[in-house]
């Protein structure tokens, strides 16, 4: 087992011990303190599933970046889904999922930007709504790595940084490094280059049948998907849940539809904030 001499934070506020907003930022100057660092990122569990990931597979970890604003239940579909087919069809585990809200800079410039301030939820607010989602998904977790950051960084920064600190994880604890995947929907595909950064996967989630960004979908069989860690990802399952639509649900007070987009306690929450405080 892993064991770490000094508590992790993200385990003890998943669970809802410990208040969100006393989580300190990090200013530039700590970016490569990674033991400094720690508290931001849900480590344990993920260093315990790659020692006991076979020595003949390949772990892997799935992250993927966004506003959140708010979380949604296809947010976590991907997870679900790309986790299944890259175990199906390649001989890698899937040891860890990684959720990592983007920073109060970038969403309260998109977010306001279109619609009144209300919809603007806050990192503290985002990051707790996450954890209500993920309640019942104890391998998908938090990272906080970029919503606690002294001011935005970018995603390439992010997923790379994500990636080191692992690597440097597990060559501290004598275990294999894993890859890195980025996990995106196919709507972001215009907002990623390919192929990904060296020693970084990118797994790309589309809905069977889709012709969208279709002129630039690499064409790969699986064994070049294995070799250039790009997993293309086909599916059946409803990919149009946005958090856009979720805020316009909620513009028009049509409570119906945004439960169909969130998970029961997350709705329940944005009910109380969006629609029965109109004023908010």
């Amino acid at each position: 087992m892993i064991y770490f001499s000094n508590p992790v934070l993200m385990a003890e506020a998943k669970t809802g011990d410990v208040d969100i907003s006393i989580i300190p930022h990090w200013s530039d100057s700590s970016k490569l303190n990674f033991e400094h660092l720690r508290y931001l990122t849900p480590t344990k569990n993920i260093l315990e599933r790659i020692q006991k990931c076979p020595p003949d597979k390949t772990p892997i970890i799935l992250i993927t970046t966004g506003a959140y604003c708010p979380i949604h239940k296809m947010h976590i579909e991907m997870h679900e889904i790309a986790r299944k087919y890259i175990e199906d069809n390649f001989n890698a585990e899937v040891v860890g999922s990684l959720l990592s809200a983007s920073h109060d800079e970038y969403v309260k410039a998109k977010i306001t930007y279109s619609y009144p301030q209300k919809f603007w939820l806050d990192a503290n607010t985002r990051i707790k709504l996450i954890n209500l989602a993920l309640h019942d998904y104890p391998c998908i977790e938090q990272d906080l790595f970029e919503a606690k950051a002294s001011r935005f960084i970018d995603f390439g920064y992010v997923v790379s940084n994500r990636n080191a600190y692992f690597s440097w994880e597990c060559d501290k604890h004598q275990l294999p490094p894993p890859l890195v995947v980025m996990l995106v929907g196919e709507d972001m595909l215009k907002c990623h280059l390919y192929p990904p950064p060296a020693g970084i996967g990118l797994a790309l989630i589309r809905r069977k049948g889709s012709s969208r960004f279709k002129s630039r979908w690499p064409k790969l069989d699986q064994r070049q998907q294995w070799n250039e860690h790009v997993f293309l990802i086909e599916t059946e399952k409803e990919l149009e849940v946005s958090s856009t639509r979720i805020r316009l649900a909620a513009a028009d007070n049509d409570i119906d539809t945004l439960k169909q987009m969130v998970p029961e306690k997350v709705a329940t929450e944005l009910i109380k904030l969006w629609i029965d405080n109109p004023d908010n």
